[in-house]
């Protein structure tokens, strides 16, 4: 009867062995498939970090060809008041108080133009920075949600034995309490 109990006290141990294996096993792997998932997550998100640059390389190139393209009254809004190389006068126009620029018409076009361009590449770097640093936050936020994982798996890892020990303690006083009511 004797050798019963103790067979019976190994089998439970090797059980709560097993067991907490396998929760350890599960939070490694939970933690390994969470890091691939992050992996596919932050390659896309590179992805998109490179074509926003490759679509802000592409409108500076257009706005540059803008700028080489000789300026026209068509090509040229509207964006005064602004320095320009003449000076701007009001006239009268049959009796209608008109804007005239005065000093070389071709020069003021292209200061215009050159005004329009340098603002249009300003944006366009800028809402490829926005780009950017949306994204790059994203990738922070799966790298720390990648490390918090791996902290997660190793916790439960380490956590293998720190587990047995309590469960063979529990074991044992439940094992300890049956057999003090069995012999009364």
């Amino acid at each position: 009867m004797k050798h019963y109990i103790g067979y019976g006290l190994a089998l439970a141990a090797l059980a709560l062995a097993l067991g907490a294996w396998l929760r350890a096993h599960d939070a490694y792997k939970d933690a390994d498939s969470q890091a691939k998932l992050l992996s596919v997550y932050l390659k896309q998100k590179q992805a998109e970090i490179d074509a926003a640059g490759e679509r802000e390389k592409k409108a500076l190139s257009d706005l540059e060809a803008e700028r080489k393209k000789p300026a026209t009254v068509q090509t040229v809004t509207k964006l005064l008041p602004m320095p320009l190389p003449g000076t701007v006068e009001v006239q009268k126009v049959n009796d209608v108080p008109t804007l005239t620029v005065t000093g070389d018409p071709q020069a003021n076009l292209n200061a215009i133009q050159n005004m329009e361009v340098d603002c249009q590449e300003c944006k366009v770097s800028l809402q490829a920075r926005e780009t950017q640093y949306s994204a790059a936050i994203d990738q922070l936020k799966a790298a720390e949600k990648d490390r918090d994982n791996w902290k997660a798996a190793a916790k439960a890892h380490s956590g293998f034995w720190k587990g047995l020990k309590n469960d063979a303690i529990k074991i044992g006083i439940g094992a300890a309490a049956g057999y003090a009511l069995s012999k009364r």
